[in-house]
């Protein structure tokens, strides 16, 4: 087989440039998250001081691909994952000639946001869930879109023109946040929470046992609005 003359050789030769492109872009923007994150702690203690533990503000890089911020009972989780996935045909994104025109323009690097109960962090309750309020998709061309709930749905989705600058991103992470901080927890029904062992009061899992996640046990006034 003549690699030079070979398919495979032109894949390569194409894809693998590209990819590298992908997660270049990425991996700098995720450098420029955790920065950005830690201004935004530094700036917010001028003119805030936590009373306790349970309410600060603080940062956390755990991580090359991972990084936290706590605000108050909720944590954010930052996560690059370390493979490229390509935006599914059936995504609205598919609207825009943008990808249909270029099929690797579809390919992309992705950056999710979790939101956790901060103790589900704290004490490593493995059994507590985090709730996924966005993913960042870019591509080779360093366009993006965001997929998320409520405003962080609406306002990056146009992947053909919007371009993943330094302003962009801070826009992205200015909504998480504010998603974050705005829309609280609803109880679960009373008939619904689950009877309690003594085993886990004992070994204290309370927590656990109630469903103390972002997504089991209680529902967000986003959610709920959303299904009126």
């Amino acid at each position: 087989m003549e690699p030079a003359n070979d398919k495979i050789a032109q894949l390569i030769k194409t894809h693998f440039p590209l990819n590298c492109k992908i997660v270049e872009f990425t991996t700098g923007h995720f450098n420029e998250i955790k920065n950005n994150l830690k201004k935004f702690v530094d700036a917010t203690a001028t003119y805030y001081q936590a009373p306790n533990k349970r309410q600060r503000i603080k940062f956390y890089d755990t991580g090359s691909n991972q990084c936290e911020l706590q605000l108050g009972d909720d944590t954010l989780w930052f996560h690059l994952h370390p493979n490229l996935f390509r935006i599914s045909p059936d995504n609205p994104a598919y609207r825009y000639s943008y990808l249909r025109d270029d099929e690797y323009r579809s390919r992309c690097a992705v950056i999710h946001v979790y939101n956790f109960l901060s103790d589900s962090l704290a004490e490593r309750r493995s059994d507590d869930y985090g709730m996924l309020i966005a993913r960042i998709f870019v591509n080779y061309e360093n366009h993006f879109m965001v997929e998320g709930r409520k405003q962080l749905g609406m306002l990056f989705n146009d992947i053909s023109n919007d371009i993943l600058t330094e302003q962009r991103l801070n826009d992205v992470l200015e909504q998480v946040i504010l998603f974050c901080l705005q829309y609280d927890l609803f109880a679960q029904p009373f008939d619904q929470v689950p009877a309690m062992s003594y085993r886990e009061i004992s070994s204290g899992s309370f927590g656990s046992a109630v469903a103390s996640s972002k997504q089991l046990g209680f529902k967000l006034k986003a959610e709920d609005h959303d299904t009126e």
